[in-house]
């Protein structure tokens, strides 16, 4: 985090000096509201949510993705044959498995919910990955449908909370399986030598070494 920091600061540093910059941190360098300009330390949280989120959050929703086409491989040939359906394929993994799984928020008034009360200023843990396997909005909520038509889950937020790469992060996972699906087959996981993400936020792998054509390879 400290690399990451010094990093990130001497990017703003050179974004505000050259008033061109035709970057995302040089949009925001130079952004103003009201006359007054976003701060360093500012600029450099919205930096590391940015790098962070944008990374972290793709990246496990693509190897998730990957792992559950080996263990069902109907589905990758359904995909490997139609490569159209890979945008429905990528909306109903967000929903079965997501890379976040939840998330704190702070409630702002006095609520129950299914008879328990919350009050004003309880921390919630939101699971997100629970509401997105809801047999109440969901048919067969537990089976992953490629062909699943209500594909409002939440695995991207909601409201004010909503993610701002979410666009981004489906148009990555796209291009990806476009490739992979026809590399899988070539793929075999060594799920005894893997290791997942020890968060509970985030569903993904830390580490899971694989051979292709019989190589070792690690990811």
């Amino acid at each position: 985090m400290s690399e990451m920091s010094k990093s990130m600061q001497e990017i703003v540093k050179q974004a505000r000096l050259d008033p061109q910059n035709d970057t995302l941190i040089g949009a925001m360098v130079h952004a103003t509201e009201d006359g007054e300009s976003l701060r360093d330390d500012e600029l450099l949280g919205l930096c590391k949510l940015l790098w962070l989120a944008g990374n972290e959050t793709t990246t496990n929703l693509i190897s998730n993705g990957a792992v559950f086409l080996l263990d069902n491989t109907h589905i990758l040939e359904q995909l490997r044959s139609d490569k159209s359906l890979i945008p429905d394929f990528v909306e109903e993994m967000l929903r079965y498995n997501g890379p976040v799984m939840g998330l704190f928020r702070t409630a702002t008034v006095d609520v129950e919910i299914q008879g328990k009360q919350i009050r004003a200023g309880d921390a919630v843990w939101l699971l997100f990955s629970s509401g997105n396997l809801d047999s109440d909005v969901y048919d067969e909520a537990d089976k992953f449908d490629l062909h699943r038509r209500n594909k409002d889950h939440l695995a991207m937020g909601k409201g004010i909370h909503f993610c701002i790469g979410s666009s981004l992060a489906k148009l990555e996972a796209k291009v990806a399986f476009e490739w992979l699906v026809d590399v899988l087959p070539h793929i075999e996981l060594k799920f005894e030598r893997g290791k997942r993400i020890p968060v509970p936020v985030l569903s993904g792998w830390v580490k899971l070494p694989m051979t292709i054509d019989g190589k070792g390879f690690v990811a």
